[in-house]
């Protein structure tokens, strides 16, 4: 789904991991064209589930927190990000405290300034358009 209108950070932050959305969050048109021809050309080589394990999960690694490749349409300032999980392991990490922790790690790793806002969600399982793979999308708010 696409959108016009850049989601803001107090519409955003009103999502969480006790309170996911339960609307499509959209994508601009470019970067919604560019996941459609990704996943197309991913699906005629296979499936998205084998190349996102192999992309991200195959190191031995029960999760991999990254930039989302087809971020939803954010204002300046909001960087979104998605933790990948590999299947079996997801259930040791599902709480508020290890996401947390995941997420400052990943912050310590990459320099990202500890002032910066976040939150994070599952999307509710009819919005997921990758189910065969647990993963939530963080949003950061830098300042």
């Amino acid at each position: 789904m696409t959108t016009q209108t850049a989601i803001s950070w107090s519409f955003i932050r009103q999502f969480n991991f006790t309170n996911p959305p339960r609307i499509i969050l959209g994508r601009s048109e470019e970067v919604d064209s560019r996941y459609k021809e990704d996943c197309k050309a991913i699906k005629e080589r296979g499936s998205v589930k084998n190349h996102l394990e192999k992309k991200y999960l195959s190191r031995g690694n029960h999760y991999h927190m990254t930039l989302n490749n087809y971020p939803y349409f954010m204002e300046e300032g909001i960087v979104h990000y998605v933790i990948w999980f590999k299947g079996g392991h997801f259930g040791k990490y599902n709480n508020q405290s290890e996401i947390n922790s995941i997420i400052r790690d990943y912050m310590i790793s990459n320099h990202i300034n500890d002032k910066c806002e976040y939150t994070f969600y599952q999307n509710i399982e009819e919005l997921r358009s990758i189910p065969s793979i647990p993963h939530l999308h963080v949003f950061m708010k830098l300042f």
